[in-house]
Formats: structure tokens, sequence, C-alpha cells
């Protein structure tokens, strides 16, 4: 005998009736008191993200309105209608795809057999889901159909994008709201589930679950599926899971953060970056950390079922003010944006840590904090002779931007004068972050190369987005080139041959000199 196929959480325990619908009241007493009252509109417009019981919903509503025992606006699911519908063997009752069926061709298929009388039930039911799917000339041609609609058929439009459909036609349909289902009731729906499955799970991981399936119960039923075949399941099993790094590595982040160690919180990032987690969820977790440092700012409680320590967040609050903390938000929420278009998620995210380290420490250029050599004036490069023998230090002072604009020339290197527009390209292109990084510096080019007056770190990650620089240098000055770090360029003086007779040092101020800067020995 031929064993049952396994059927999914999210399907097997999918409702079947409005009352086991979760999170969605305001929805299903509507419909119930329709059925009861038997004032029964002939366009429903089902509204919400995903996973919240739009398609259930349809799916209960076409037994409903054709059950032959109704129970209080609810199928009474052992009727012959109720169990043709439950099983898909009855033609009155159509399930479509607009995704992949959005053609108006498709569209005309519709109108035609729905001009057509029910053949087995009382009205003839069409779900369309992603209904916003369906081109310009299909909604146009679906309009003439809900315009003049047949008597006994319904449809029921299903989407999670209710912007994209038009209005002429939201204004002839009754608009229903799913919203986000909370998580105190889907850890409650999870638990149930978990001990009828003979799932063991303890109430922390629940509580995970339920806070990073984002109001979905599909989701969080997906994700406890994933970890159900575990003989015991913790926040550990699912943090592996879903591909983040938990909590406690976020708190370690921010702290280092707050302790002006910019290396620790790079080195965080690399880690889990190396370790194949998931940075784009990463962000959006540290994104919840500071709403909760913002939620306890502005109401001196903690958010509900947050997955972060209540003593971490008390502590952080101290340092971290409110509108600091909304300002580290904005800074996520934009890198989160960019890291579903980028090619280089991990240098978007390490970009915005620097940013949010830049906010949290009061500095006023990237550049200062970055610089690993700054003394008292943190605009000046130093550079240490790596020799153990006490030589002394050099100290290289910039001349002022506009000394070297009225000098185009400096030793056979130019100044790019369309820099500025390549900056508005990669702010507009590349990265917004990237583009706040690199706003205070020059280019120059000498040859085919070209090099950009910023400090190691920054470079680093100009490297990371280095052929789409390379396109926007090329498009808008017209040449192509190599793209250097400035001062890189000055260190090389170390490793020339020595054969003049100059000493390192004086190789160094003669090549410094070079690039029109003066130098002063300390």
């Amino acid at each position: 005998m031929q064993e049952d196929s396994y059927k999914v959480l999210y399907r097997k325990w999918r409702p079947k009736i409005f009352d086991e619908v979760v999170g969605q009241k305001n929805v299903t007493d509507i419909l119930k008191n329709q059925i009861i009252s038997k004032k029964i509109p002939h366009a429903l417009m089902f509204c919400g993200v995903r996973g919240t019981g739009k398609t259930s919903c349809a799916k209960i509503f076409a037994k409903a309105v054709n059950c032959l025992k109704n129970n209080n606006g609810n199928p009474c699911l052992k009727c012959e209608n109720c169990r043709k519908i439950e099983n898909s063997n009855v033609i009155d009752v159509y399930e479509i795809d607009a995704a992949s069926n959005n053609g108006v061709e498709n569209i005309r298929t519709i109108r035609e057999e729905s001009n057509f009388v029910s053949s087995e039930l009382k009205f003839k039911v069409y779900i369309v889901d992603e209904f916003h799917m369906l081109s310009s000339g299909a909604f146009n041609a679906f309009l003439r159909t809900l315009e003049e609609p047949q008597k006994n058929v319904i449809f029921i439009l299903a989407t999670t994008e209710f912007n994209k459909i038009p209005k002429t036609i939201v204004s002839r349909c009754q608009k229903f709201d799913f919203h986000r289902i909370s998580n105190n009731i889907i850890s409650d729906r999870l638990k149930f589930i978990s001990e009828k499955e003979n799932i063991n799970i303890n109430s922390e991981a629940i509580d995970l679950i339920a806070r990073n399936s984002d109001g979905a119960m599909r989701d969080a039923l997906s994700i406890l599926d994933q970890c159900s075949n575990y003989e015991k399941i913790d926040k550990n099993k699912i943090n592996e899971v879903l591909g983040i790094s938990g909590s406690e590595y976020i708190e370690n982040l921010i702290e280092n953060i707050v302790n002006s160690d910019l290396k620790k919180s790079v080195e965080i990032i690399e880690n889990l970056f190396y370790q194949g987690k998931n940075l784009a969820r990463e962000c959006e977790n540290i994104i919840n950390f500071f709403h909760d440092i913002i939620f306890f700012h502005a109401s001196g409680d903690f958010l509900e079922n947050s997955i972060n320590n209540k003593n971490i967040i008390l502590e952080l609050s101290k340092n971290i003010s409110l509108d600091k903390a909304i300002s580290c938000f904005k800074i996520l929420e934009e890198c989160y944006s960019q890291m579903s278009k980028s090619s280089n998620q991990r240098a978007e995210f390490e970009i915005a840590i620097i940013e949010i380290f830049n906010k949290l420490n009061n500095k006023s250029e990237i550049k200062d904090i970055l610089s690993s050599d700054a003394g008292e004036n943190k605009s000046d490069l130093i550079f240490q002779s790596q020799n153990k023998s006490n030589k002394p230090n050099i100290k290289i002072a910039p001349k002022k931007l506009e000394e070297n604009k009225q000098k185009k020339e400096i030793n056979n290197f130019l100044i790019l004068n369309c820099w500025k527009d390549v900056l508005e390209e990669i702010k507009s292109q590349v990265s917004n972050s990237l583009f706040q990084m690199l706003s205070n510096s020059n280019a120059y080019v000498k040859n085919n190369n070209l090099f950009i007056d910023t400090n190691n770190i920054i470079f680093g990650m100009v490297k990371k987005f280095y052929s789409e620089i390379s396109r926007i240098v090329e498009k808008i000055s017209g040449k192509a080139y190599k793209i250097c770090r400035l001062e890189s360029e000055i260190s090389e003086i170390e490793s020339e041959n020595l054969d003049s007779g100059n000493s390192k040092i004086d190789l160094l101020i003669e090549k410094a000199n070079q690039f029109g800067v003066n130098i002063k020995i300390n």
C-alpha cells in the first residue's frame, strides 16, 4: 500500500472555516454576516501582505455561500457542496493565478465562461490570486466584467500590492484589509500546532519564529516545518535555519560601536559574512534593536515580544539618545533597501555600520574616525617610519582645497575636474553611503591612473564597487582609468631605488612636495 505523501504544515493547518482564521477578526466577522444575511457582493478585494489568510478566506467564502447547511456564517464542511469544494471536485469554483495568466485573452476567457450559469452550485466563484499582476489591457477587459456582472457570479480578487490596481476596478469591489498578525497570536498558534504535531520546541524558540515571520502565519509555519525534524528545537536551531547570528551578536556589535571600537565592529560584520549568515536579515535585526531603543525612550517601557535583552536595551539607552537612535534607524533602513539592489551586500552593510559609528561617536567626518594614525589635527596624514630605529615622525599637512584648485597641474598630476559629477553618479547608481564617505575627497589623474585622496579603509569600500565606479568615471571623463589611492602612491617611495644618495626621508619629502603639500618634521 502506497504511503500518503507528506503535507507541509501550512497546508495541513490551513483554516477551513472562518472561526479558524487567526488575526483577521475584522474581516471574518463581516464575511460571516454577509453569509447570514444573504447580502452577497459580486466582487470582493482582499488586500494585505503575504501569508495572512487572503486565499484561505476566499476558499472558505466559496464554501460558505454554497453550503447547504450553513453554520452561523461558517461552512458546515459535511454537506455535498462543502466536500466537493474542499476536494476540488467541482468546476464552479475557479482558482486563477494572475501572475501566469495576466493577458487580455485570459480575462476574455473568464468573461465568456462567467456568462454561463453554474452547473452544480448556487454561486460560481472566481478566486484570482496576485490580481495586481494583470496587464493594463487585462485590467480594462476585466473592468467590463465588473460593470455588467452576471447573476450568481462572485469574483474574489487577492493582492499584496493594492497600489497597482486601477481605481476604476477598486471602486467596484468591496475592499477588505488583511493586517499583519501580531507576534502573540502567531506564538499561540505555533504552540497549539506544535503540541498537535508532537514537535519538541521551547517558548523562546517559538517567540523567535514569530518575531522573524513578519506578521505572516504561513512564513511562521514554514520555519516551524523546516525545524520539525530536530529532536529538540531551541533558539540556536532557529538561528541556524534562518541564517542569522542571534541577538547576542547584535548586542556585541552595538556595544563595540558605543565603546568607540570600530575595528571590532567591522570584524563582527566580516565574521558574519564568512559564516554565510544572511546579511539582509542581520541588518533587519539591528533595525529592530534600534526600534527597541526608540520605543523605550518614547514610552519608558520595553517593546512587547522583543527578542533583545531588556537589560542591554536599558543600559545602551543611557548612551544612545532618542535622536541618535532615530538617525541610526534611518541609516539602516536605507541600507536594507539598498541591499536588495546591490551586488555587494557586505559593502553596503559595512558602510552603514561606519555611518552609525560616526553618528554615535559625534564625529563630523567619517574620514576622521577611520584614521588610525590621526594626531591632534585629524585631517592630517601621518606617516610613521617602519624602521625600528628612532627616526623622526613625518607629518604631512595638505594645502587648502582652494589652493589646489587654483593650481590644476601638480608635477604631472592633474585634478579631475569632473570628480563632483562622478560622485553624484555614485550617489544615485551605486551607494549614497559611499557618496557621503567620498564627499570631501579629491581625485587626480596621471597617465592612465586616477588617484583618490582618501584613507585606506574608505578606499577599501571603493574597491568593493570598483567595476561600477570605473564605468562611471569612463562615462563622464571619456577615458578609462585604473583607480588607485593617492596616499599609496606616496608610500611607494620607500621601495624606490636609493642609489641617488638621498635618504628615505629626503626622498619622501621630495615626493610629497611634488603633490603640492608642505612637510613638517617633528
